[in-house]
């Protein structure tokens, strides 16, 4: 009897049935299924591990089916990843065999284990916006992937970095999705979402491969500013108009953030970011020729903007040479949440616009003027996951 004449086939994962392979992927954990066609009975089989370590290989019985895989030697686990030979001998000692790759993939964030398990439904892992998020997927045997593609839910981004002059962000791009390690950060919620991952083995086998749940989390949006209108005041010569209230002292705009996060609920802190959107400051003279200033998207004082109130004002020396003074302020007053933790960022929750625009005019002598024209407004708190953006600070 010939060879030829027989042979083994293989039925496994999405593979058409009754097909010889001079190699067959298995995920690991499932099972394949071996036929003999043909040959004499009975068929014996064996299994042989190419690689090192130990297989898990079971007891193989006669026949000519042989379903492998599933439940390896001690009963419980499946064969061990790695590369095998599969031999199958009829009664008179005629051999056909097939090379068997058993894969293993594991999805790992920040270096534990993340990946669903063959069994049970596991509670999601909770996560937050602003938190690093290293993931990679390990596949055993080495070696053998040749493509990655993720498919990661969410609102992300690679980084975010302010400085006095701009910040830089960084977009995540697509082909960070086809490494087999990717880097990002979620900055919205989510909740009870999976991350897959597929990857080409040996250039045509496709396996897939699916993490545990996550939960990515946020703060609620705590801020509810209260604003004040303009009042002016005049020392020695000098005419000073603020956005304030005098009687009780108190500041012109307080941003008000509640004590958000809750510590018993969500880790970080809070930080305000303001940007100038636009800033003018135009004095007609006692000749009608005006004087204007004026500066752009900036950012105001420092990242972090130092406190959560803000009283915009202006000195004015030289009163006499003037008979009108008027301010227009634009601001986008951001709140910024970071997780805490080691490579965490600022995460923008939300903002409010607001204006500070007054004039006040001479009512006869350089000392005398009228009590200031308030026309200041503020805007509702807006959520969002867009960053602030600045070309300089004031």
């Amino acid at each position: 009897m010939q060879k030829v004449h027989w042979s083994i086939t293989a039925d496994v994962f999405c593979v058409h049935a009754g097909n010889k392979y001079s190699e067959v992927v298995l995920p690991w954990g499932h099972n394949v299924t071996f036929s003999a066609k043909g040959g004499e009975i009975p068929i014996k089989w064996a299994v042989t591990k190419n690689d090192t370590g130990d297989g898990n290989i079971p007891a193989l019985p006669n026949g000519r089916d042989l379903i492998f895989g599933a439940i390896g030697a001690d009963g419980t686990n499946p064969v061990n990843p790695g590369t095998y030979t599969v031999i199958a001998t009829d009664n008179g000692n005629l051999t056909d065999s097939m090379t068997l790759v058993v894969v293993d993939l594991k999805i790992k964030r920040n270096g534990l284990d993340v990946t669903m398990p063959k069994t049970g439904s596991p509670s999601p892992i909770d996560v937050y916006i602003g938190q690093e998020n290293d993931f990679i997927i390990e596949v055993t045997p080495s070696g053998m992937a040749s493509t990655y593609n993720w498919n990661i839910p969410g609102t992300k981004i690679k980084n975010w970095t302010p400085a006095d002059s701009g910040p830089t962000l960084t977009t995540l791009p697509d082909t960070d999705l086809a490494n087999q390690n990717i880097s990002f950060y979620w900055i919205d919620g989510l909740s009870d979402f999976n991350i897959n991952v597929t990857v080409t083995i040996d250039g045509e086998n496709n396996i897939s491969v699916s993490s545990v749940p996550f939960n990515v989390k946020k703060p609620a949006n705590p801020m509810n500013p209260i604003m004040q209108s303009t009042e002016q005041v005049i020392v020695g010569g000098i005419l000073g108009m603020y956005l304030f209230k005098s009687s009780p002292v108190t500041q012109g705009i307080v941003f008000n953030a509640e004590s958000y996060p809750n510590k018993t609920e969500i880790p970080g802190s809070f930080k305000y970011v303001q940007i100038i959107q636009s800033s003018s400051r135009i004095h007609t003279k006692n000749d009608d020729s005006v004087e204007i200033t004026s500066v752009s998207n900036k950012l105001d004082v420092a990242y972090p903007y130092p406190v959560g109130v803000d009283s915009p004002g202006q000195d004015y020396p030289n009163i006499n040479l003037y008979k009108k003074l008027e301010v227009d302020d634009n601001y986008k007053t951001y709140l910024m949440y970071n997780p805490g933790g080691t490579g965490s960022i600022d995460v923008p929750i939300s903002f409010f616009t607001w204006n500070w625009k007054a004039y006040s005019e001479r009512d006869g002598s350089p000392y005398h003027w009228k009590t200031p024209v308030d026309s200041s407004t503020k805007s509702s708190n807006t959520i969002t996951t867009v960053y602030p953006t600045w070309d300089g600070k004031r």
